[in-house]
């Protein structure tokens, strides 16, 4: 419970201008039923890199990682093969 309570006061206190970017790519994975998401544009990431945005959605919610495992990692290690062959 302390882990996930810092998270959220990390997440609360974080702010980051919106004219930053980074140049690394950026893989965003999100659950295709996360409900905390909802109406939000996961396609924003984009405005964060100069480089690659990739999207990709996993069966399951918010902790589709624990709700599927084996395909959050499938997607997680696919993702990580894909930047080292770019980078």
């Amino acid at each position: 419970l302390p882990i996930l309570r810092a998270d959220f006061k990390a997440n609360d206190l974080y702010f980051a201008p919106s004219n930053v970017q980074v140049t690394s790519p950026i893989s965003v994975i999100v659950g295709d039923n996360d409900q905390s998401i909802e109406g939000k544009s996961v396609a924003d990431w984009s405005q964060r890199t100069r480089a690659k945005q990739r999207l990709t959605k996993v069966t399951g919610g918010h902790f589709f990682v624990t709700e599927n495992p084996t395909a959050a990692f499938d997607v997680i290690r696919r993702e990580l093969q894909f930047h080292e062959t770019v980078m």
